[in-house]
């Protein structure tokens, strides 16, 4: 898959563009028109929900690591 979508991305002239890209704005464009994470996992092979969530959503991914380290440290 990535050898066909980058022949695709070269032939179109886009610069800059990587399959990595292309697939990650894909996952959340999926996701908002309402696919959920069982079906984004069977389309991209992704396996946890955690790796979901950085694709999806990468800035709330880093902010809930960042406080589950605050209040571990709390505890």
């Amino acid at each position: 898959m990535n050898k066909k979508l980058n022949s695709f991305i070269k032939i179109s002239g886009f610069k800059d563009a990587t399959a990595l890209a292309f697939r990650g704005s894909s996952i959340k464009i999926m996701y908002k028109n309402g696919s959920n994470y069982k079906e984004l996992k069977y389309f991209t092979g992704i396996k946890t929900n955690a790796s979901l969530d950085k694709k999806i959503r990468p800035h709330e991914a880093k902010i809930s690591i960042l406080l589950n380290r605050v209040f571990k440290s709390i505890k």
